[in-house]
């Protein structure tokens, strides 16, 4: 198998990483925007749970990218799910 490489990646990996982790708080920035614009306002903070949330120099990259503060959660990933579905009214 061929193997592809990536045109103008930056030679340091960390360099490239740093850029990737940049680019997903970009995305998640444009979601907080979309919501923005139906809700009317922002959230004044962010819970964030699971793997990546325990990544410092991530969750660094994402306030600074979003402006709202980052408070990681330690519960488990489901423990969302479930609040979710405690306040749902069927």
């Amino acid at each position: 198998m061929e193997k592809k490489i990536l045109e103008n990646r930056p030679i340091s990996d960390a360099l490239f990483l740093h850029a990737f982790m940049e680019g997903l708080a970009k995305i998640e920035l444009n979601g907080w925007e979309e919501m923005k614009k139906i809700s009317g306002s922002l959230p004044k903070k962010i819970f964030t749970i699971g793997r990546g949330s325990q990544n410092f120099q991530f969750r660094s990259i994402r306030e600074k990218v979003i402006k709202i503060p980052i408070i990681n959660c330690d519960e488990n990933p489901s423990y969302g799910s479930a609040l979710i579905a405690l306040n749902a009214n069927f």
